[in-house]
């Protein structure tokens, strides 16, 4: 098989936005809020004032003067607050069954069949339990390592719901 001029795929997981939320006694979902500061910070690079090769450049004291204009977002968890919850959505799809587009159509022919031989060898059993291992570990969260605990849910959209507590601590090698 010969590559083909034209050959992209789509990607399978689709990750919707993520909120950060914690929970109160007087409610089960605040959101956590951004502040967003901004500041000008100053354009001191190299080679604003000089060339590549050291000599300076023929400008104006004005034109070094314009600041770097920069906006910072950033989250607080407020005092007291002990749990921080993540909800996003993700989808799936089965895109590796064939190119979204491909200039060959025996090139894409190919690919379908080895598609359908991944699927019969069970690759796409087996690329779903990884998915799943590393969805229910938490591994994909910020400094997972660090934290005391690590609670995953997922709720898939046939309304099953699977809870993993300490996942960063499981035995995700034994079989199960």
């Amino acid at each position: 098989m010969e590559l083909c001029k034209q050959l992209s795929y789509e990607r399978s997981l689709h990750p919707g936005k993520a909120v950060f939320y914690y929970k109160t006694e007087s409610s089960e979902f605040e959101p956590l809020e951004i502040a967003t500061s901004r500041i000008r910070g100053q354009k001191s690079s190299y080679t604003e004032a000089f060339s590549a090769n050291g000599a300076p450049k023929n400008l104006q004291p004005q034109d070094l003067a314009f600041s770097n204009p920069v906006t910072l977002e950033s989250c607080y968890v407020p005092p007291l607050v002990n749990e921080v919850c993540c909800r996003f959505s993700l989808r799936v799809l089965a895109n590796s069954l064939e190119p979204a587009i491909c200039s060959d159509s025996g090139v894409r022919q190919q690919l379908k069949e080895l598609a359908a031989s991944y699927k019969k060898a069970g690759g796409y059993a087996e690329l779903a339990k990884r998915y799943s291992k590393n969805i229910l570990s938490g591994r994909w969260l910020w400094r997972n390592q660090q934290s005391p605990r690590i609670d995953v849910e997922v709720v898939t959209s046939n309304d099953n719901t699977y809870k993993v507590t300490n996942g960063h601590l499981f035995d995700w090698h034994a079989n199960q």
